[in-house]
């Protein structure tokens, strides 16, 4: 990519989208004047990283460094932590929790 864009996938943006940041990072190339060039090439370029999976938009990958929380998280302190039903049952677990207390009722019924 050239300088002041970052390689997401196969394409070369300006910005890096949700979910992502800019990193620079060092890439070593291959001569291609000079195949029997036996010292490496360095370059610098611009990459999109992934985010904390907390995170919408951060400055790196730690989960303290988000700019916004994702969807169903939201920030406490620091950080940005799961969405909880009344500051106490995380979602995921009342969905397995609903479907236990619906078999066991259902298993109560017909016996």
């Amino acid at each position: 990519c050239k300088p002041g864009f970052f390689q997401f996938g196969e394409t070369c943006i300006a910005h890096c989208p949700q979910h992502f940041f800019g990193s620079v990072q060092a890439v070593q190339m291959a001569s291609l004047t000079n195949p029997n060039f036996t010292k490496p090439l360095l370059h610098t370029q611009g990459i999109c990283v992934p985010c904390h999976p907390s995170c919408l938009t951060c400055k790196t990958s730690v989960a303290a460094d988000c700019f916004q929380c994702a969807s169903g998280f939201e920030r406490k302190g620091e950080m940005c932590e799961k969405k909880m039903i009344w500051d106490l049952l995380d979602p995921d677990v009342m969905k397995h929790l609903a479907w236990a207390i619906i078999i066991c009722l259902a298993a109560i019924l017909l016996f």
